[in-house]
Order: C-alpha cells, then sequence, then structure tokens
C-alpha cells in the first residue's frame, strides 16, 4: 500500500499540465558560458492537502460509504471510486494479511472487524479508507477496500508555488539562505547538509534542476520548478569552468559535519 511514487508522478503531471510553472531556462541576455560543473543549495518543499481538499475527499467518501452501507455492490464500487492501482481489476480485494503487513490505523480498524462487516471512514496517512471484512483465518484477515486517496491539487501546488516564490523574493532582497531554509525546507535529509548539495555536472542532474539554473550564474536563484521529488527553487553558490579539474562534495564545514555524525560512539 505504498503510493506515495505515484502520488508524486500525478501531481508532477497535474502541475506540469495546468501551466502554473513557466518554463525558464536562464536569462538569455546573459554572456554564453559553458559550465562543467555546479554547486548547489536548495530549498525543497512539498504541496500538502488543504483542509478545502480534504473536506472534498471526504464527502465523496461519505457518499460512496453510505451507498455501501446500504447494500451497494461492494466490488462495483472500489472498481468505480478506489484510487488504489490495480482496483479497477481486483474490485479492492487484498486478499488474506497479517496485521503488521498494513499501516496501524487500518490494521486496527479491520483487527477490530467482523465478518461481513463494512467499517469507515478509516484514514491513513494514504487517504480515506472503506473496509469489507471478507473472512478470519487465525491471525490472517481476509478483507477488501476502497481508497480515497489525500493528495494535493492544483490549488495547493499553486500555494506552494506561490511560497517558493515569496521566498526567492526575500533572498533576492538580501535575506539569508539559512534562515528561510530552516523556516521552509520540508526535506528532512538537506537538514544535515545546510541544503547544499554536492557538486554536479549539467548532464548528471535531474533534467528539471539542470533546466532551472541553466543560464544562471554564481549567487543568482532559480525560479521555482517541480520535480518528481517536490518543489524547489535553488541558489548557485559555486560554478566551476575548469574541465581539467572535477570537483567533488560538499564545503569543508559541512563534510566535517557529515564524517563526525557518521562516527559511532563507543
Amino acid at each position: 500500500m505504498n503510493f506515495q511514487i505515484i502520488q508524486r508522478i500525478t501531481l508532477l503531471v497535474l502541475v506540469l499540465n495546468s501551466g502554473l510553472i513557466p518554463r525558464i531556462y536562464g536569462d538569455p541576455k546573459q554572456p554564453v558560458k559553458s559550465p562543467v560543473q555546479y554547486r548547489l543549495r536548495q530549498i525543497m518543499m512539498d504541496a500538502v492537502v488543504s483542509p478545502r481538499r480534504d473536506a472534498e475527499v471526504r464527502k465523496l467518501a461519505e457518499t460512496v460509504l453510505a451507498e455501501a452501507s446500504k447494500g451497494g455492490n461492494f466490488t462495483a464500487l472500489a472498481k468505480r471510486y478506489s484510487q488504489e492501482p490495480g482496483a479497477g481489476k481486483t474490485g479492492g480485494d487484498l486478499g488474506f494479511f497479517t496485521r503488521s503487513q498494513m499501516v496501524k490505523p487500518f490494521s486496527d480498524a479491520v483487527f477490530a472487524m467482523k465478518p461481513g462487516e463494512i467499517r469507515g471512514l478509516v484514514k491513513t496517512q494514504y487517504g480515506y479508507h472503506i473496509i469489507n471484512l471478507i473472512a478470519i483465518n487465525g491471525d490472517k484477515r481476509h478483507a477488501r477496500h476502497i481508497l480515497f486517496m489525500l493528495t494535493p491539487d492544483r490549488a495547493d501546488s499553486m500555494a506552494v508555488l506561490e511560497t517558493l516564490a515569496s521566498i526567492r523574493t526575500r533572498l533576492i532582497g538580501g535575506e539569508r539562505f539559512e534562515t528561510l531554509f530552516a523556516r521552509y525546507n520540508t526535506y528532512d535529509t538537506l537538514a544535515d547538509t545546510d541544503g547544499y548539495m554536492v557538486w554536479q555536472k549539467p548532464g548528471d542532474m535531474l533534467p528539471d534542476f539542470a533546466n532551472a539554473v541553466m543560464g544562471l550564474d554564481t549567487g543568482a536563484i532559480s525560479r521555482p520548478f517541480v520535480s518528481i521529488i517536490g518543489f524547489h527553487i535553488v541558489l548557485v553558490d559555486s560554478i566551476n569552468y575548469n574541465p581539467g579539474k572535477l570537483l567533488k562534495g560538499f564545503p569543508p564545514y559541512i563534510e566535517e559535519r557529515l564524517k563526525n555524525k557518521n562516527v559511532k560512539k563507543p
């Protein structure tokens, strides 16, 4: 029941098709240069589901729950409404599973049910579920469900882009990167490096990153952009123009921090 990758791909397609993000590849007025490598710093954010979006999804789920509770064909409802990958074929049937195989809120609900019972709405990290317990076999349960995924919509995505645009304006206005990074970055792994990324050739970057920094000089800040892993702005910390001397790693203080973090204490 791991849908994060599917959610991100869905969100990426939605945002790119919406026209919210201009295709900007740097300033054509800048002199032509040939950077060999970039060292970037980034602030990364995820779109979050707004209360408005949550209410919309919940309302639909409640409508379907009422229909299922009145004797509606559960399999047919799952095929029609469930957003679980493959539900169109399986009708939401999960087969037999143990308690540990499902996320806790889901398992807690299922293992408290009786065969034939329909329960909902059960909220997990993936969305709202309507659950029908089919059978019990020892420590295993056979159930089917209808999933209404809680994914950000266009308005939620636009809100993140607007926040990143505001951060960019504040950075250009002189506010410290470290301050805004600490407040707005939502990607925990970047916290260890203060947003720094290792030296990379443009061809080794994700295409969205390469496009975002194309034509930018040292100290410049990209416009907000979206990739399959999230929403970003990047600061061009340094550029290496020397093809005969490829650079590696993070700034020395970050390398030292990571080294100390990885040292096992006795």
